[in-house]
């Protein structure tokens, strides 16, 4: 659960953005205590993201593996299109490219 692939990956990307959300956010909390008061919102947004990033490695480490098998199962029962209706659709649209030529036509006789 915590040393597969997948959860290296998501160890390795949570490595990543933590520092930066914290640069981003000294990075702001600097330029609003030096008169940006627009940058009051970023200094507190930059660690919301830091927190929801944890949150979401969290939920994705803890993953139940069946879930991710039931999707994989799932995906592979969806039946594919039936002939019927695909053939229903290609006769729609040569019915409205030929409404489309006929209006071509009509207009460049004009």
């Amino acid at each position: 659960m915590w040393w597969n692939k997948r959860a290296i990956g998501l160890h390795c990307t949570l490595l990543v953005l933590l520092p930066i959300f914290s640069i981003m956010a000294y990075w702001q909390l600097s330029r609003a205590l030096s008169g940006n008061s627009l940058s009051w919102v970023y200094t507190f947004e930059w660690p919301f993201f830091g927190f929801y990033a944890i949150f979401l490695w969290w939920k994705l480490i803890h993953e139940d593996q069946t879930d991710q098998q039931v999707g994989i199962r799932f995906s592979a029962r969806t039946k594919p299109v039936k002939k019927d209706v695909q053939t229903e659709i290609d006769q729609e649209a040569v019915a409205y490219n030929n409404y489309l030529a006929s209006l071509y036509k009509n207009d460049r006789t004009r």
